[in-house]
């Protein structure tokens, strides 16, 4: 059983046979990809412009896990970052040649900081969910997810640990 974060993941996952549950209070565990991964254990993800769902579902997980390949690894997160915002405020952070759509939520996606480092994604992902009308960006800063599984074209994988459950 799972719950999709997307009407397009909720389209592949029924065609999949998989059952699909609506949205808990609570889950055992989170499993999604992710964009871009850091050494540190930052990472981007919302690409796909669903992040808001990722991010929230995330938070209701008791143990939070990423899995990606090698290919997802960066030396230091660079933008863009997608960052969701209520569409009455979007002219705030947009021009006409601004990298935009809207989400399964209404909300506008709005590609920020293109090209450019993101040095302190913690304080960065802060900073601009700070703003008026933002509503949750695509950082998940070191520490929000417990393990990054990384999948090697050999076979073989590491974890970068970024939190300790507990155990």
């Amino acid at each position: 059983m799972a719950t999709p974060t997307s009407e397009v993941i909720a389209d592949r996952a029924l065609a999949a046979g998989l059952k699909l549950v609506p949205v808990q209070s609570s889950y055992d565990f989170y499993l999604d990809g992710a964009d871009q991964v850091a050494p540190t254990g930052d990472v981007i993800k919302g690409s796909w412009g669903a992040h808001v769902r990722e991010k929230t579902l995330a938070e209701l997980a008791e143990r939070r896990i990423l899995i990606c390949d090698e290919s997802k690894l960066v030396d230091k997160l660079v933008g863009p970052v997608p960052v969701a915002v209520v569409p009455y405020f979007s002219g705030l952070y947009t021009s006409e040649s601004s990298d935009t759509k809207t989400d399964d939520n209404g909300l506008t996606i709005v590609a920020m900081s293109p090209g450019e480092v993101i040095d302190a994604p913690g304080d960065w992902d802060s900073e601009i969910c700070g703003k008026p009308g933002v509503v949750m960006t695509g950082i998940f800063p070191v520490g929000f997810v417990e393990q990054i599984i990384v999948g090697h074209e050999d076979g073989s994988h590491h974890v970068i640990v970024t939190k300790s459950n507990g155990v």
